[in-house]
């Protein structure tokens, strides 16, 4: 006794010896539980007493993941010799659980999850009671108690044949790192709330290992005053679950901040690991954003959608499973003042049902777009997360312009072109693609609208019908409407390769379409302005990329135009335009009150240094008077005549001296006072002195056939006549309008009285020669073999 009692006492004061100790240490291990301990002593009236405790989930673990200040563990004497009833309980205080396990002490990235555990329990054969446990919690007061069913096992009859094996670990290390990572994840949440005030939580639980559908549950948690959720201020934050029969019962999650909640509510199937639930809020956009798991904010900030008003959500997650309860899920969305890739969206409301993985998005009622270009949107929209593969059908009332932040490049340089003075456009949208293929996009539009611009161009409507895909604009139906006329057809636009393809048919003014066209276009329209209807084809390509692939053909009528001092009417011509050649064939029509013909070709298009020309006309009762129109002398004494004639010339047109320039033609007058011309001028005053009663007598007929060579225009044959005299003459007519002529006057014209009298009167005529210099603005008349003393009579 006296033995005993000294080795109680001795245990008392000092504590088990550590050799002892370690062997305790050593035989703990063998199962798998790594332990240490500064003290373990004996308290005759409460057990043994363990000091400075702790555990380590690994042998290798440099630091405790728990840490306990005393833990006592209380025995019976009375029934000391009774293996299931000696310890009757088991207390602690002061524990602590530490994420991040195996880090060294002091470790700043070591934080502790549970920290100030205090608790008791007591122990029945097949129970333990926990009495009180009480503590923190990532900062959150909890306080609870309950009590865990032990599992009834059966002894197993020993197999002499079969040998021992070497002892295993008692703890079932996967179960408890699943429950570590589940409580780091929950802790990394809370980690994200503050509080002004300590929160609390309180819970009562039973475990029975022996009937998982005795477990149950009880948790009431609230936040007892304002809190902070990742920056975002609350008033109130209560959670009350409940768990029973294998069913976790969310009856209640909410969120209050002045008008604005969320509340959430629903039930686990732990069986089924299965999710019924119901969520609810109304709270502005970046409110409800931060909520979201670190996932989805990373998602719909990639995706660039913010929203900066109030968001309604009321959506249900129907028998969906635990780790996925987006996968079935329906409900309504409803938000105001948000962006989308910076476009705006005034407000938007729409129902979803996703049963994964198909999504559809139904009853979209939106309103896009700021200020007048805002409009209405409704619509449909579905994905199939699986395939990446959407579809979308939409009706829009705004313009085109918002939607530049969420399209390609290829459709916003086309959308740019557009702009609407009046109602906004008409527009049903149809689309499809897919997330990893951007070729694959494809849509339709149809588009109605009045008061529309294209490229500055006006128009009082306009409709088309197109589709984009793989880079490629097909307009299908075009019908734009102004008040001379409209456009019809189709347009094939490449973005990727720079061109378009065209099959036009237009009535509306030639120049206005060429700026719908582009630039090759408004070239070859500009030198004409167009008065009356005109009716235009074109067809073909247009190069916008490179400017030498064009290859466009087609015809033009026109009723009314000017084309420099010419008046142009009810003209017909077909003319092709390719990388190199540009070409008017089969002109015909009224020009200048008589009639032309010709034909018109430029080659080398993309080689300014030698683009050649082609010319031909041939022009038929050309009224003089309105060919002279640009003459002002022409106003005061107005000509007349019948002009016609042909030419026929070639050159290049970059040759600034003309040397390149050859050609041949004729031109005649008739039924024409020419000696009103001005450069008659000087001779008709010297005939007017000798021949009295001259004036501007009748001279009809003119004719003068001529070459074009070395700059200037040569005739070796030109011939007047009128009524009282007869004009021969031949010279030249340079380009910088120098005049070189020797002229020889007859009286009369024609018959045999003319020719009597012409014969007599020869050695007159010698003396009627003149030559005509000086330039057509001041042309210069001399007499070739009068005596210099008659010069005088011209002065």
């Amino acid at each position: 006794m006296l033995l005993l009692a000294a080795t109680l006492a001795w245990l008392t004061w000092f504590g088990l010896p550590r050799p002892l100790v370690d062997g305790l240490r050593t035989r703990a291990a063998r199962d798998g539980i790594f332990i240490d301990a500064d003290r373990i002593g004996f308290d005759p009236t409460r057990g043994f007493v363990g000091e400075g405790w702790s555990w380590y989930l690994h042998e290798t673990d440099t630091a405790p993941l728990i840490e306990v200040d005393q833990v006592v563990l209380e025995i019976s004497w009375r029934d000391m010799f009774d293996a299931d009833k000696w310890v009757q309980g088991l207390s602690f205080s002061r524990a602590r659980l530490f994420e991040d396990m195996g880090k060294a002490p002091g470790q700043e990235s070591r934080n502790c999850i549970i920290d100030e555990m205090n608790g008791y329990m007591d122990f029945e054969p097949g129970r333990i009671r926990v009495r009180s446990l009480a503590g923190t919690f990532c900062h959150v007061t909890v306080k609870g108690q309950g009590e865990i069913i032990q599992r009834v096992r059966k002894a197993k009859a020993k197999d002499p044949t079969r040998l021992p094996r070497e002892r295993g670990s008692v703890i079932n290390l996967e179960g408890i790192q699943s429950a570590l990572k589940q409580m780091r994840e929950v802790a990394t949440e809370l980690q994200a709330v503050s509080y002004s005030k300590r929160p609390s939580a309180e819970f009562n639980f039973r475990v029975d290992e022996n009937e998982k559908a005795n477990n149950r549950l009880a948790l009431h948690a609230r936040s007892n005053g304002k809190c902070s959720v990742r920056g975002k201020a609350y008033d109130e934050l209560t959670l009350d679950l409940k768990m029973e029969n294998q069913v976790v019962h969310l009856e209640r999650y909410r969120m209050l901040q002045d008008a604005q909640m969320l509340q959430i509510s629903g039930t686990l199937r732990l069986e089924e690991d299965r999710v019924d639930a119901k969520l609810y809020a109304e709270l502005d956009g970046e409110r409800l954003f931060s909520l979201m798991p670190e996932t989805m904010r990373r998602y719909f900030a990639k995706q660039g959608y913010t929203c900066q008003g109030g968001m309604t959500v009321d959506l249900a997650f129907v028998d969906a499973p635990a780790k996925s309860m987006t996968d079935s899920v329906s409900g309504w969305i409803a938000f105001d003042q948000g962006t989308y890739r910076t476009m705006p969206i005034q407000e938007m409301r729409f129902h979803l049902d996703r049963q994964a993985p198909r999504l559809v998005v139904d009853k979209i009622e939106a309103v896009f777009g700021e200020g007048a270009a805002a409009g209405p949107v409704t619509g449909r929209y579905t994905r199939n997360d699986e395939a990446h593969t959407y579809t979308g059908a939409f009706k829009t009332a705004f313009l085109p312009r918002i939607l530049l932040p969420a399209v390609n490049k290829g459709m916003a340089r086309t959308i740019r072109f557009a702009d609407f003075t009046g109602a906004n456009p008409e527009i049903d949208i149809r689309l499809s693609g897919s997330d990893e293929d951007d070729s694959a996009f494809r849509s339709e539009v149809h588009l109605v609208s009045t008061d529309a611009l294209y490229k500055q161009v006006e128009f009082q409507a306009m409709e088309l019908h197109a589709s984009y895909s793989n880079q490629v604009l097909h307009i299908n139906r075009l019908n734009l409407q102004r008040p001379e006329g409209v456009v019809t057809g189709r347009v094939h636009h490449l973005y990727r390769e720079g061109m378009a393809f065209l099959d036009i048919d237009s009535s509306i003014d030639p120049a206005a379409l060429a700026r719908v066209i582009g630039p090759p276009a408004v070239k070859m329209v500009k030198p004409v302005k167009f008065i009356g209807n005109s009716r235009l084809n074109v067809h073909g390509m247009v190069d916008f990329d490179q400017g030498i692939r064009h290859s466009m053909h087609g015809s033009l009528h026109v009723e009314d135009a000017w084309f420099k001092q010419y008046h142009i009417r009810a003209a017909d011509f077909y003319w092709t335009a390719t990388s190199n050649i540009f070409t008017v064939a089969d002109f015909s029509g009224e020009v200048s009150g008589g009639e032309l013909g010709g034909f018109f070709q430029v080659t080398g298009l993309h080689d300014r240094k030698n683009q050649m020309f082609h010319l031909r006309v041939n022009g038929k009762n050309v009224d003089m008077k309105q060919v002279a129109l640009r003459d002002e002398r022409a106003r005061e004494k107005p000509y007349s005549g019948r002009l016609s004639g042909d030419l026929i010339l070639s050159g290049l047109f970059n040759d600034e001296g003309n040397k390149s320039y050859a050609g041949n033609g004729e031109i005649k007058i008739s039924q024409g006072e020419l000696f009103k011309f001005p450069i008659f001028g000087g001779l008709s005053q010297f005939l007017s002195k000798i021949i009295p009663g001259f004036g501007y007598s009748l001279q009809s007929d003119f004719s003068a056939p001529f070459t074009v060579v070395n700059r200037q225009f040569s005739s070796d044959n030109i011939s007047l006549k009128g009524n009282l005299l007869t004009m021969t003459g031949h010279g030249s007519l340079s380009f910088d309008r120098k005049l070189n002529f020797k002229v020889q006057i007859r009286l009369l014209k024609e018959g045999l009285v003319a020719e009597a009298l012409q014969l007599i009167t020869w050695p007159v005529s010698k003396l009627l020669e003149f030559k005509l210099g000086g330039t057509t603005d001041d042309p210069d008349w001399r007499p070739d073999n009068l005596p210099k003393e008659l010069f005088l009579i011209f002065d």
